[in-house]
C-alpha cells in the first residue's frame, strides 16, 4: 500500500509539466545559488546550491520567465509550455570601481598614478586624473587585486570585493623619498619650532609647532645638514640618507654668553660680598671691587637677584642675546626701624610732640610718647622734638649699615614763666631800690652831723 502511495506521489498529475531551471554564470558556467525566478510576474522560488529550481505547471501556452540574481543582469525569456528544461546564463552586471589617491603628507590628490586591476576577466589599467581618480568598469560581486604605482611613492597592493552597486575606495600614497627632521629643546625636552634647516647650504624651511620639517631627499647619498635658531647653538652634521632612514632628531642647546656684574652702594662705593642669584640659584659673590662674572649664561630671559646684608635686595630681569652683557647695580641701604621716645625731666612721656628728622616733619608722638620711623641705615640723623611749653630738644643719632632697629630718646625741659620772672624781677628791683634808698639817707645824715667844738 505504501509503495503504491509513493509511486502515486512520484508520478506527476495528468496534464502537468515539470520544468527544470538551471541558472549559471555565463563566464564560467558556475551555478548561481539564490537566483529568484518569476513566471508571468508571479514569484515561484529560488535556485538551490546547484543553481536548480523545478517548476511544475499545467500551462497550455507559452509564458514569460524572469530570473534575477545579485550582481547579474536580469534574464528574461519566453518559455514554451511543453519545455521541460531551461538553462539561463546570467551576465555579470557592470558597475564602476573608483580609486582615489591622496598624498599622505600634503593631503592633496596625486595625479598620473598607474592603477592596475586584475580580476577573473583579466587585467586592465588606468592613470589618475587631476583629482587623483581613476574609474574602472567591473563586474558586480567580483574580487579585484589592485596594484598602485607612482614615481617616488611606495607601491600599494590592495584587494577590493565588489557588491551589487558602484564603489569608491580611497588610499594614501606615501612618498618613498620622505625624510623628516625633528628639532628638540635640550632644556625643555620638547619640540622646538622655528628651527631653520639647511641642506648642502640651501635653506629648506623651518620646523613647525611639532618641531618637524618634512623633506623629499634622494636616498643612498650623503648630505650636509645644518639646524639653527636664534639664541641656540647651531648643529651641523654630514649624514648618509639610506633607504631605511625616515626621521633624524637634533637636540639644540641655548647659546652661552658671558655676564659681568658690578655692584655699588648709593655713594658709588663697591660692595663686596654681595651674593648673585640667577633664576633662584646662587652663582657666586662680588669681590673686593664689587664685581662678579658668569662665564656661560644661556641665552634667553633670566631673573637676577643681588643680596647683601644691610642693603635692599635688588631684583630685575635681563635678556641674554647676541653676545655678552655688563650689568651695573646700585644697592640701596636697608631701612631700620627707629623708635623715638620723648619724655620730660620728670620722666613722664610727652604725647603730641612734633618730631623732625633733619629738619623735616616726621610725625607726632603717641600717648606713650613714642613715634616709630623707618629710616635708611648708614646715615647720621639730627632728630628734634618740639612741644609747646618745653624747650626744643635735639639729638644726633648714627644708624650704621646693617642696623635693623634703633631707639632714640629725647628729654624736654619746661620753659620758664616769663610773667612770673617779670614779677620777681620787679620785686627784686624794688628791694634793691629800698636798700639803696636807706643807704643814701644814712649817708646824708652822716654828712649833716655838726662838727665838735674846740676847747
Amino acid at each position: 500500500m505504501l509503495l503504491l502511495l509513493a509511486c502515486a506521489i512520484a508520478i506527476p498529475a495528468a496534464g502537468a509539466t515539470v520544468l527544470v531551471f538551471t541558472v549559471q554564470d555565463e563566464r564560467d558556467a558556475t551555478a548561481i545559488e539564490g537566483a529568484s525566478i518569476s513566471i508571468d510576474g508571479v514569484y515561484i522560488g529560488k535556485t538551490d546550491d546547484a543553481g536548480i529550481l523545478e517548476y511544475e505547471h499545467a500551462k497550455t501556452d507559452s509564458f514569460t520567465a524572469k530570473i534575477t540574481a545579485a550582481g547579474f543582469d536580469d534574464w528574461i525569456d519566453i518559455v514554451s509550455d511543453t519545455a521541460t528544461s531551461v538553462t539561463a546564463s546570467l551576465s555579470p552586471r557592470t558597475i564602476f570601481l573608483s580609486v582615489v589617491l591622496f598624498d599622505a603628507a600634503t593631503l592633496e590628490p596625486v595625479q598620473d598614478v598607474l592603477v592596475k586591476a586584475t580580476g577573473d576577466e583579466g587585467t586592465f589599467s588606468g592613470r589618475s586624473d587631476e583629482e587623483g581618480r581613476v574609474d574602472f568598469d567591473v563586474s558586480a560581486g567580483a574580487t579585484y587585486h589592485l596594484e598602485i604605482r607612482a614615481s617616488r611613492y611606495v607601491t600599494l597592493q590592495r584587494t577590493v570585493t565588489m557588491g551589487s552597486a558602484a564603489r569608491e575606495v580611497q588610499y594614501w600614497m606615501y612618498r618613498n623619498d620622505l625624510f623628516v627632521i625633528r628639532a628638540e629643546d635640550a632644556d625643555a625636552g620638547g619640540p622646538l619650532a622655528g628651527v631653520t634647516v639647511l641642506i648642502d647650504g640651501q635653506v629648506q624651511g623651518t620646523t613647525g609647532d611639532a618641531g618637524t620639517l618634512a623633506l623629499y631627499l634622494e636616498r643612498e647619498r650623503s648630505y650636509a645638514l645644518s639646524v639653527q635658531k636664534d639664541q641656540y647653538q647651531t648643529v651641523t652634521d654630514t649624514r648618509n640618507i639610506g633607504s631605511e632612514d625616515a626621521v633624524v632628531v637634533y637636540t639644540l642647546s641655548r647659546s652661552l654668553y658671558p655676564l659681568s656684574i658690578s655692584v655699588f652702594d648709593p655713594g658709588r662705593v663697591p660692595v663686596e660680598g654681595a651674593k648673585v642669584y640667577i633664576d633662584d640659584s646662587l652663582h657666586g659673590s662680588t669681590g673686593v671691587y664689587g664685581s662678579a662674572g658668569i662665564a656661560n649664561l644661556k641665552a634667553g630671559v633670566h631673573r637676577i637677584e643681588i643680596r647683601r646684608e644691610g642693603f635692599v635686595t635688588w631684583t630685575s630681569e635681563i635678556e641674554m642675546i647676541d653676545g655678552s652683557r655688563d650689568l651695573v647695580v646700585s644697592l640701596e641701604y636697608a631701612p631700620a626701624t627707629v623708635t623715638v621716645r620723648v619724655s620730660n625731666t620728670a620722666g613722664r612721656a610727652v604725647a603730641g610732640t612734633s618730631v623732625l628728622v633733619d629738619g623735616s616733619a616726621a610725625g607726632l608722638t603717641d600717648a606713650a610718647g613714642e613715634l616709630v620711623l623707618t629710616l635708611p641705615a648708614h646715615h647720621t640723623y639730627n632728630i628734634t622734638a618740639v612741644h609747646e611749653g618745653y624747650l626744643p630738644a635735639i639729638v644726633s643719632h648714627d644708624i650704621p649699615s646693617g642696623t635693623s632697629a634703633a631707639d632714640v630718646s629725647l628729654v624736654l625741659e619746661e620753659e620758664l614763666d616769663l610773667a612770673l620772672i617779670g614779677l620777681i624781677g620787679v620785686g627784686l628791683a624794688a628791694l634793691i631800690g629800698v636798700a639803696l634808698g636807706i643807704r643814701w639817707i644814712a649817708a646824708r645824715r652822716r654828712h649833716r652831723r655838726p662838727a665838735p667844738k674846740r676847747l
